[in-house]
């Protein structure tokens, strides 16, 4: 009797063994590959963290090891290793030792990884983020050029692309008319919410408008671009911003 119940715990353990070598088999499949870090939640904020130049990348293997690295230095990598347990994911590099919770998400046929740990959370997809394309700027004939209203789509600069919601408090927008222009919004901090007086460039075809003391007057010169926005260039930042009704 006593070989009988041994022989039948065996069994038990060996299909419960099975199990689970055959679900760390199907999380190998699923989380193997190279995925992009295309998003920060930190703090329950999100970033969109696309379009940086230190974008990372993780490069997981089917055999528990894997890599870290940066999109702009594809090869300095950092060893990781990564293992499943009691249900859960964890991954840790060589270099730091540190380890975070790896998540994998299916949602409408998609699937995403969370890693991170309870207050900083990257969402990585296991396609880049298409690169953002800036319209050319032209050459304005003259200042009437440039009348109408603007909304803030892009911050850009230092080698970073941010959707203007992710880089200001407030979307802003600018109103150009004949001898003035006029901000509201988040550039309001930056460039103050007086109505700012400005010279056209017949040499440049740009407007050039000085701000105040708080930036030691520096100027903004803003060119028109060829799909009739605006490319607004102040110190080494340049906004971006498209037409509206």
């Amino acid at each position: 009797m006593k070989k009988i119940v041994a022989l039948v715990l065996t069994v038990v353990l060996l299909a419960a063994c099975a199990a689970v070598f055959a679900e760390e088999a199907e999380t190998a499949k699923k989380i193997a590959g190279v995925w992009y870090a295309n998003q920060a939640v930190i703090d329950g904020v999100a970033y969109d963290i696309s379009q940086v130049p230190e974008q990372s990348i993780v490069e997981f293997n089917e055999d528990g090891t894997g890599y870290l690295y940066n999109k702009n230095d594809p090869d300095n990598k950092t060893n990781m290793a990564w293992t499943e347990m009691d249900g859960k994911i964890l991954m840790q590099d060589e270099d730091s030792q540190t380890s975070m919770n790896v998540s994998i998400i299916e949602d409408e046929g998609e699937t995403y990884l969370v890693i991170g740990d309870e207050s900083t959370n990257y969402v990585l997809n296991r396609t880049p983020a298409e690169a953002v394309n800036f319209a050319k700027t032209v050459k304005a004939e003259k200042a009437e050029d440039f009348d109408g209203r603007y909304a803030l789509t892009y911050l850009s600069g230092d080698g970073y692309t941010l959707p203007a919601e992710k880089a200001l408090d407030d979307l802003a927008t600018l109103g150009v008319k004949t001898t003035e222009i006029s901000i509201d919004g988040g550039l309001v901090e930056l460039f103050g919410n007086e109505p700012r007086a400005y010279v056209f460039s017949d040499e440049d075809g740009t407007l050039n408008m000085e701000v105040d003391e708080r930036v030691n007057f520096m100027n903004v010169y803003i060119f028109k671009t060829e799909d009739g926005g605006l490319a607004i260039n102040w110190m080494d930042l340049t906004f971006y911003a498209d037409p509206v009704a």
